[in-house]
């Protein structure tokens, strides 16, 4: 790095100046270390040259220390002995820059003390005039042709992983949908879902009921085999950014069985532990890379995550819309978002090309949907209002949704605890997922619609929502969430995503039935309103809506004003902790600080 021989002391005094009144402005004196490179935008100076300081700032969540002439979270080649906490680390481009001046004004007095001299780093000096933050932070690259080339060698591997998580998939999908769709349509019910005579009320089957119960003895003795005790949910993985292979086996093992007996829970989970579990194996038990790799394990893993969910997205880039939305901000673990999306898209583009070159559709396809009258969508000016209207829609029903949730916790309390009493824990985690079975069997016999993860139904439900009558499909909706908490309640093992998705597209058929809504509006907002409320991915859903309905450009405003007025009213002003709370602990213990918004006891 070269140094300046002019500088003058105003210059200096300036730099140094807007430290002392950086450390003064601190509230209560927290200190924070950072290792920062001299000079940022020298690649070259960035792994040999670069000093330590101490820098006081004002209060954040919690320390965070960055080795090895690292910038933290946003450098494009962060070293492998970064420690970044993602749950507790917090720092926006503002600080950062602040940390470059105050560092380059430190080095700059250190430099005159030690020598004396006014030519020391001159060239480190802050330019009043130049941008507020530093411009290679807005879009630095990550694909160097430099040594190691880890970046080509992790696009390498993750094309031929993505290709294998697409055959899993495949497989994964005619297991869990082969048997249902078999026996939804056996006999007389070859036109289930689409007519009121083999989806009314009390039209299921009664030897169901045997199923379901047959179902959760299968699964509990499985879960007892394999030791599969609770586990992470696919949201809480993606969060996590790991995945143990073995774990993943059992969740995957447990969904099938789950779902192959027509349980009211989701696949998702089945297809987070594919791409997880295969990226988690291929990376621990066969790379075994020695360069950076924490990040590397990070990003294989979330990566593998969106090739597995391409088994039931209608595109390879919903899956990386869906990591990534859900995911911890790539710049929290020291790489920045179009790294990310890049590894991501290179194992999840693969695993769609595979898994379409042998099926033409996944559990969520345009091709198996088809919305009456959308080839004539005109939305009126007015779409985004009724998209407001359908999001509140959204909202409220998943206040219905976690009210059913803790009646169901609530009334399983007492149950679980005499099973295990009496039964012990093994025996009595049996006796719980047989009951769980023969319950949501008995309800798929009362209500036909409820049975299975929703997806097979959505087209029935479509179509012939006049024909099966708003009655029948606002008593459906109601059921078929009572139906899903009950199976997550008694043991089985699936995901909250795609349940959601059957649970709004029910009640919109209500409402478009009732209102006369355009056919395409209704369904494309009802179809993700709830999911919005709860889940904190509005793009994705917004995506994932409109392009699974092939609605257009003009179809996204409605859609995209109800996932956000959904998201807003529950998840946006705090009600989601309220409503998710585990109420039936909390009225069953005598521990009262089980609320999650109790005062802490102050330490002594």
């Amino acid at each position: 790095m070269s140094l300046s021989p002019e500088r003058s002391e105003e210059e200096v005094g300036e730099l140094t100046s807007e430290l002392s009144s950086q450390q003064n402005r601190s509230d209560n004196g927290a200190v924070q270390s950072f290792n920062i490179p001299i000079d940022p935008f020298d690649q070259d100076d960035m792994e040999k040259s670069h000093t330590e300081m101490s820098v006081r700032m004002s209060p954040r969540p919690s320390s965070v220390v960055a080795r090895e002439g690292t910038w933290p979270f946003l450098s494009p080649r962060a070293s492998k002995n970064t420690v970044i906490d993602p749950e507790e680390a917090y720092m926006n481009l503002k600080d950062a820059n602040m940390i470059v001046r105050m560092e380059n004004a430190e080095l700059i007095k250190q430099e005159d003390a030690k020598h004396g001299s006014k030519k020391t780093l001159g060239s480190l000096k802050q330019k009043k005039e130049g941008p507020e933050f530093p411009p290679w932070v807005i879009n630095p690259y990550f694909a160097t042709l430099k040594q190691p080339n880890a970046f080509w060698v992790d696009s390498l591997i993750l094309i031929l992983m993505g290709g294998l998580i697409g055959l899993v998939n495949l497989g994964y999908k005619y297991a869990i949908t082969s048997a249902p769709q078999a026996y939804l349509t056996i006999g007389d019910d070859n036109d289930y879902p689409n007519s009121k005579a083999t989806v009314g009320f009390a039209t299921g089957r009664l030897w169901w009921i045997g199923l379901g119960a047959g179902t959760g003895f299968v699964n509990a003795v499985a879960k007892i085999i394999l030791k599969l005790g609770n586990h992470v949910g696919f949201m809480g993985a993606i969060q996590m950014q790991k995945s143990d292979p073995v774990e993943s086996l059992k969740v995957v093992i447990c969904t099938i069985i789950s779902l192959v007996g027509g349980s009211s829970i989701g696949p998702e989970a089945g297809l987070a532990a594919i791409g997880g579990g295969i990226a988690s194996f291929l990376y621990t038990r066969v790379l075994k890379f020695t360069y950076d790799e924490d990040r590397r394990y990070k990003y294989y893993v979330l990566a593998g995550m969106s090739a597995g969910f391409t088994g039931f997205l209608p595109s390879p880039i919903l899956a990386v819309m869906m990591t990534w939305e859900l995911g911890i901000p790539p710049a929290f673990w020291g790489i920045n978002q179009l790294h990310a999306l890049t590894l991501f898209a290179m194992a999840a583009v693969p695993a769609a090309a595979v898994f379409f070159a042998i099926e033409e559709t996944t559990l969520y396809d345009p091709l198996n949907i088809q919305v009456p009258n959308a080839d004539d969508y005109n939305p009126t000016k007015y779409a985004f209002a009724i998209g407001i209207l359908f999001g509140v829609m959204g909202a409220l029903l998943a206040i219905v949704y976690y009210l059913i949730c803790n009646f169901v916790r609530l009334a399983f309390v007492y149950p679980k605890r005499y099973a295990s009493k009496y039964f012990g824990p093994k025996i009595g985690s049996i006796v719980i997922n047989t009951l769980g079975g023969v319950l949501y069997g008995t309800l798929g016999y009362v209500m036909p619609l409820t049975m299975g993860d929703g997806a097979f139904q959505i087209q029935g439900i479509i179509s012939s929502s006049e024909q099966i009558g708003s009655s029948i499909l606002a008593a459906s909706c109601f059921t078929n969430i009572l139906t899903f908490w009950i199976c997550m309640e008694t043991g089985f093992v699936g995901g909250i995503f795609t349940p959601m998705l059957a649970t709004g597209n029910l009640l919109g058929a209500v409402f478009a039935n009732i209102t006369g809504a355009l056919p395409s509006v209704a369904v494309g907002c009802s179809f993700i309103s709830l999911a919005a409320a709860v889940i904190p991915a509005p793009l994705f859903l917004v995506f994932f809506s409109s392009s699974l309905f092939q609605l257009g450009a003009r179809g996204i405003i409605p859609i995209t004003t109800c996932a956000f007025t959904s998201q807003l009213l529950i998840g946006g002003i705090g009600l989601l902790p309220l409503l998710s709370n585990n109420w039936a602990s909390v009225l069953t213990s005598k521990n009262k600080a089980r609320f999650r918004w109790a005062k802490k006891p102050e330490s002594a």
